[in-house]
């Protein structure tokens, strides 16, 4: 990423594309596109799809006005530096960087929570350091479907769990995002003893209510490590625990079934597995929303 965060490095031109014509180059920064500043990929393939554009290019500190007359969505023709991934600032009890062994690759001690990433790859991120203006941007660019880590929506809980201080307001952004149309896959980290019974109650209660905009919830259990050194004390679900929350989330699917039209929830292949239960047949999984979440995966 450039250290200007307003304008990106061009590091490809198509051949025979319009900004091989306008003889821009590699190393050329992209500043805006129609007045809108270019921070990232997603912006360049957002606004660059009208038909007629005024792009601000510089080179070498000067700044060049190309007005472009093309087809509607016909492609520019740049190829743009990677975006730099958020990081998170988040402090999760169960996370798993911080459960990962001394003297593994850099990357693998990095934590990401950028709902962009999440748009184009189906990343959980809390939304927790979300600003209005990323949810404006993400309504006005249709990033849909994102998939949010909920965990639970009781403030104190919500808090312990992902090691923060202050409500994030985590419903209200979901409100605003589905009240614009935007698809929410989500999740649950099950903690025994601190999210499960009646905050798990609340916690999907709170979910299903943004229905159909919040689509899905998956609900994962704990996982832990041995490199758990100084962290919260926690502890995984016994075969029987498992086995009684399989029974218990049946008892919410059904009344969702009836009030929704579809399970809503869905437990991970995990719960199964573990409490040595078979996996539940495909109609459990409706459209198999998390798949790549673990859900159904085995099936």
């Amino acid at each position: 990423m450039t250290e200007n965060s307003n304008m990106i490095k061009i590091t490809a031109v198509k051949a025979d594309s319009i900004a091989a014509e306008l003889e821009i180059k590699v190393g050329d920064m992209l500043e805006s596109i129609n007045g809108k500043p270019i921070k990232d990929r997603l912006d360049y393939r957002f606004y660059q799809t009208d038909e007629h554009l005024e792009m601000l290019v510089s080179r070498d500190g000067e700044q060049v006005l190309y007005d472009i007359e093309k087809d509607m969505d016909e492609d520019i023709g740049l190829e743009l530096e990677e975006m730099q991934l958020m990081a998170c600032g988040n402090n999760c009890v169960f996370c798993f960087v911080y459960q990962n062994p001394k003297g593994m690759r850099k990357p693998l001690y990095f934590k990401d929570e950028d709902y962009r990433y999440s748009f184009m790859y189906g990343h959980y991120v809390t939304m927790t350091t979300i600003s209005q203006q990323d949810l404006e941007r993400i309504v006005e660019q249709r990033l849909s479907p994102l998939y949010i880590s909920v965990h639970s929506t009781e403030e104190q809980t919500r808090k312990f769990l992902l090691g923060i201080k202050k409500d994030d307001h985590l419903l209200e952004k979901m409100k605003y995002l589905t009240d614009n149309g935007i698809e929410l896959h989500t999740q649950i980290v099950l903690v025994p003893g601190v999210n499960d019974g009646a905050v798990f109650d609340q916690t999907v209660k709170d979910l299903s209510a943004f229905y159909p905009g919040v689509t899905s919830v998956a609900v994962v259990p704990i996982g832990l490590t041995k490199h758990r050194a100084r962290l919260v004390p926690l502890r995984m679900h016994t075969p029987e625990e498992l086995k009684e929350q399989i029974d218990f989330v049946n008892i919410r699917r059904e009344a969702f079934k009836k009030e929704l039209g579809v399970n809503f929830v869905y437990l991970s292949d995990e719960f199964f597995i573990k409490a040595r239960v078979p996996l539940p047949g495909a109609e459990y999984y409706d459209a198999f929303y998390q798949i790549e979440n673990g859900v159904g995966e085995f099936r």
